[in-house]
Order: structure tokens, then sequence, then C-alpha cells
């Protein structure tokens, strides 16, 4: 039941966050620019992977966020960290 509950908060707070994100990286120029090697042909917003990430921790909160899970969510934090200023 304790999945269901956080693979239900997740999904919601995915779904609510993203259009924000896309507004945030619209409103920064945080976009991803096509290359040659890129399948899109217009600029596309980055930070849906932040929505993602974010609706990923309030699911595990909801699960009940036990001890031996704080290691993976800190290595998530760092590499969401990383990857988001990289893609910058």
């Amino acid at each position: 039941m304790h999945a269901v509950v956080a693979g239900s908060v997740a999904a919601i707070t995915t779904y609510l966050l993203t259009p924000l994100a896309i507004r945030l990286a619209v409103r920064t120029s945080f976009f991803d620019l096509p290359a040659g090697y890129k399948g899109h042909r217009k600029p596309t917003p980055y930070l849906g992977g932040s929505a993602i990430f974010v609706g990923l921790l309030t699911g595990v909160a909801a699960g009940g966020l036990h001890r031996h899970y704080v290691p993976i969510v800190v290595a998530a934090v760092i590499i969401w960290a990383m990857g988001t200023a990289d893609d910058k």
C-alpha cells in the first residue's frame, strides 16, 4: 500500500511541476539547442528532469524515508545537481 501511495504522490507532483519547470526554463533561457546530431529542430526547455526528481523525492517521503534510503537520496541529489549544472 505504501508503494501505491508513494507512486501516486510522485506522479501527481511531477505532473503538476512539469509546466512550472518549463516556464522557469523559458524565463531563464535554459534550453537544449539543436545541433547536427540531435533530433529536434527547435530549442527544447530543460528542467523537466528537475520536476521528475522533485516528484521522486516527494514519493520517497510519502512512502516513508527509512534510514537505509538516505545514502541513495543523497547520491541522487548529487547526480541531479551535477547533471543540471552540466546542462547549463
